[in-house]
């Protein structure tokens, strides 16, 4: 009991005296000495959290929790080239745990949800919200299946690969020979990994040899390495340009010339393919 207390009971206790001696008459004043100290006296227990003189409920009322918005300045990072895409949390409150629904293997249009937790007591703060989605979106995206590309993609990229095609009856073959015709015959695309492996262009040239006049057909193939669409829709893949198989059909040769990158036929080239161990989709048409 601090001292101002001390003081007040003491006038209680000096009032009560008062009240018991005859000679102390002074009714009047003695009552307000007694309502003034038990005034005084309630005055201080309720500071002190205490309760008021005679009320047997006593107990210290607790503050309320305070508000806490957990999601205040959090973002989740996307990093990667989906479907590979990878997700961490950054920012946050050192008051609440978080945790991700997902971590990788995320691609655009899926969703990642937030969890948020309170750390240790929760007599201090109150949740807002306990959970966010954050979606995956405007990624570097795989190639994994033909229909992600358009037609007038496919024909850029297909410009690009027969401006470069070598001439191989002038590589392979003899001087003067001369590539009659070059047809468009469709793609092959091997997936790998979660991620494009190649993305191939297939097409048959007819070519007559100088050295022995002879004009034949076979096929060529041509690929990009693991091709992916930037954010803006920028294709890009590795390297920076098409390049074909080393190995072609080994029993193709023409003028004693093994043509690399060449095969004899579209199942030649499959079975050339499926050494890869990749998956694979075509829509070849010889």
């Amino acid at each position: 009991m601090n001292n101002k207390i001390k003081t007040i009971s003491a006038a209680l206790l000096a009032a009560a005296m008062c009240a018991s001696f005859a000679g102390c008459d002074n009714r009047s004043k003695l009552e307000k000495e007694l309502d003034k100290a038990a005034s005084e006296l309630n005055k201080e227990f309720n500071n002190n959290g205490g309760g008021n003189i005679g009320n047997k409920n006593t107990s210290v009322s607790k503050p309320e929790p305070k508000p806490l918005d957990p999601f205040d300045g959090v973002e989740v990072k996307f990093k990667d080239i989906a479907p590979n895409v990878k997700a961490e949390i950054n920012g946050g409150n050192s008051n609440v745990k978080y945790t991700l629904s997902k971590e990788k293997d995320l691609k655009n249009g899926d969703k990642v949800t937030v969890t948020a937790e309170l750390r240790g007591s929760k007599d201090e703060y109150t949740l807002t919200a306990t959970s966010k989605d954050f979606p995956v979106s405007e990624m570097p995206s795989y190639i994994m299946k033909l229909s992600d590309l358009s037609d007038e993609e496919i024909q850029t990229l297909s410009k690009k690969i027969t401006d470069m095609l070598p001439d191989e009856a002038v590589r392979f073959g003899s001087e003067g020979s001369k590539v009659n015709k070059i047809d468009f015959l469709g793609n092959i695309n091997l997936t790998k990994d979660n991620g494009n492996y190649r993305l191939y262009f297939v097409y048959k040239e007819n070519v007559t040899f100088a050295k022995t006049s002879e004009t034949k057909d076979y096929i060529f193939a041509a690929y990009y390495g693991h091709i992916y669409k930037e954010k803006d829709g920028t294709l890009t893949f590795a390297d920076g340009k098409p390049g074909y198989n080393s190995s072609g059909d080994m029993s193709l040769t023409i003028n004693g010339f093994y043509v690399g990158g060449a095969y004899a036929s579209i199942d030649s080239l499959n079975s050339e393919l499926s050494k890869f161990g990749a998956e694979r989709e075509s829509n070849v048409k010889e």
